[in-house]
This record gives structure tokens, sequence and C-alpha cells, in this order.
């Protein structure tokens, strides 16, 4: 038997990965203004229960995508002086890692298949029948040999953040959670998606607003 190079994962593997796909919804106030909202404060996200640390790697990647939807950005110190404020907690996270799947390796067996042959001699008055079984083709089964084989496990990561003002109004609320090789990459694109869902739906209210009434 020779084994096939190709390994397949189980099913319930690749549907595990994909439930864990990048998501990202968000919600504005009806009454949000940007341009009444330039500069603000962030005062930081909460850990993830257990796990100390995963609130400032959050704060450290949502910072830069803040700054890169246009607002001007200053830490809880300078709130004073801020139109409003961002805050936020990591509502999902693990860290990169491995695990053990079974998968399905392939096994190729070759076999001779053999037919009749029925050959006749004549001398003089003599016939001689023979029949003989030689080879006339070569058939391939595949069976399935599941083994267990390690796998890499990418870090996972949630979270939540919102806008207030300073009458305590929620602006916008954002939620996206996101994979990546470790928890910086994986929090990085969580912010990102966040924060594009929150530009798109600032435009999308733009446009409402500019749309003629009927």
């Amino acid at each position: 038997m020779k084994p096939s190079a190709r390994a397949v994962l189980l099913p319930v593997l690749a549907a595990a990965l994909a439930a864990c796909a990048t998501t990202a919804s968000v919600v504005v106030s009806s009454s949000y203004d940007p341009a009444r909202v330039r500069t603000v404060a962030l005062e930081g996200f909460a850990d993830y229960p257990g796990a100390p640390g995963t609130g400032e790697i959050a704060a450290a990647a949502f910072e830069k995508y803040l700054l890169a939807a246009g607002y001007r950005v200053v830490d809880a110190s300078g709130a004073s002086g801020a139109d409003a404020v961002v805050s936020g907690a990591v509502t999902a996270y693990s860290p990169p890692g491995a695990q053990t799947v079974m998968v399905d390796v392939p096994q190729e067996q070759t076999d001779p298949v053999y037919g009749r042959v029925i050959s006749t001699t004549r001398s003089k008055d003599t016939r001689t029948t023979t029949i003989s079984n030689v080879v006339t083709g070569y058939a391939t089964t595949t069976t399935s040999q599941w083994v267990p084989s390690v796998q890499a496990v990418p870090a996972n990561f949630g979270l939540s953040a919102r806008l207030v003002d300073a009458s305590g109004e929620v602006l916008w609320s954002a939620t996206a959670s996101a994979q990546g090789e470790d928890e910086s990459a994986a929090a990085d694109e969580a912010s990102r998606e966040a924060m594009d869902a929150v530009s798109a739906r600032l435009k999308e209210s733009a446009e409402d607003r500019r749309a003629p009434a009927r």
C-alpha cells in the first residue's frame, strides 16, 4: 500500500474554523453628528476574564484605527478636552496553540487483474487445448486510514467598543472578532473590522442626510 501525500481534514474542523471567521457589527445613534466629534479620549479596554493584559493589546490596536478613521486621539488623562470618550472590553480570547485532530490519509493499492486465455495446438491428428491465467490489466483501489495529526490553532480575539459624549449618550457601538497568528495580529484585525464597520455606517448615515426628502 502506498499512502497518498494529500491529507483531508475532518469536516468538523473546517466548520469550526469557519465559525471563527472575522465578523463585525455596528450601531450608530441617529443623533450622532461626526462634525461635532473631532477629539476622542481612549480610556482603554477591560481584560478578558482570566487573561490579564488582553485589554492593553486591544487598546493599542484600536487606537491606530481610530486615528485612521480621522479622529484625534488623546489618552484618558486628556479626557477633559475631548468631545467624546471611547471605551471597550475584550469579549472573546483564546491564544494560539495546537490541537490533535484526525485526518484521512487515503491509501492506494494496485492489484493485477487476471483473465483466462485458451490456446489450441495441433500435432498431426492430436489437438491440445491449454487454459492459462494471464495478467490482463491492473485495478487500483483506495481506502481510508484515519491518523492523528497536530494542527496549528490561530489566536482568537473579540472586542466591543463604544463612543460616548459628555452627556452620556452612546454615539456608536461596535463589536468584532477575528483570528490571527498571535494575539496582537488577531486584535489588530478585529479592531480594523470594527472601525471599518463604523466608518461605513457613518458614510451611509451622511448619505441619508444629504438625500432629498420625498
